[in-house]
């Protein structure tokens, strides 16, 4: 059913970090996964920001916050298809308390938001934000699904730096936060221009981008679960948000 009550709210705001590996920069943004009462963290961002790094492996990678870089060590995974762009880094220290997030089906044409970190912006925080600045916050509608793919198109702008972000919605009526996939990448156009007897190709953004669906993340999830790489222990949940 197509939802019109939805907004864009605080779960996937602060649940978003601008992250930096190397000379790469782009979003990801914080997931908790429950095993039981005790809770995985991971950084979910885009494969093609660790170009080389091979699934299962320590990567430190550095997260913008009000006063600099944090750098922080982790192990990301990797879909075992090597085309599909996600990697999930796993952490031991929450960096913000967690949110609940949903994952259903969505319908097409319906409004999304996504936030990000697009060319490097970031917004001040001025301490209200957990110590880290805010995301740029924009929307779009779903366009398309393929099952196959299990790849979202969307109908808006998405810009270089945005890779990584989530895009999903909060509804109003039931009070949850749904996350529908992990933007990254859009669909470039090219273009002519003629002037006098020269003609010239320049490219532009169309407006089309694309988005995993989050689905695949439970994949990873699933296949760590599989080789006993998820914590079981009680004592590792982080304080939940209200």
């Amino acid at each position: 059913m197509f939802r019109l009550n939805v907004i864009p709210d605080n779960s996937l705001i602060q649940s978003t970090f601008k992250i930096t590996h190397g000379q790469s920069t782009g979003t990801c943004f914080q997931y908790v996964h429950l095993v039981g009462n005790v809770g995985n963290i991971f950084l979910v961002t885009v494969k093609h920001l660790f170009p080389n790094v091979q699934s299962g492996t320590q990567v430190t990678i550095g997260i913008t916050t009000d006063n600099g870089l944090n750098q922080i060590t982790g192990t990301i995974y990797f879909h075992q298809k090597a085309n599909i762009d996600i990697g999930i880094i796993k952490i031991t220290t929450p960096l913000v308390p967690y949110f609940k997030f949903h994952h259903d089906k969505f319908a097409i044409g319906q409004e999304s938001f996504f936030c990000g970190f697009p060319y490097g912006f970031a917004i001040e925080s001025v301490g209200i934000n957990n110590g880290y600045p805010f995301p740029l916050v924009k929307r779009a509608s779903i366009s398309a699904y393929s099952p196959k793919l299990q790849l979202y198109t969307f109908d808006g702008h998405n810009n270089p730096g945005f890779s990584g972000s989530p895009i999903g919605f909060h509804d109003i009526d039931k009070k949850e936060t749904h996350i529908v996939g992990v933007v990254y990448s859009y669909h470039g156009q090219t273009n002519t221009m003629t002037i006098g007897n020269n003609t010239f190709t320049y490219s532009e953004n169309s407006g089309i981008f694309f988005a995993y669906s989050f689905a695949l993340v439970f994949d990873i999830l699933k296949d760590l679960s599989t080789q006993g790489l998820l914590d079981t222990q009680v004592g590792t949940t982080p304080q939940q948000n209200a």
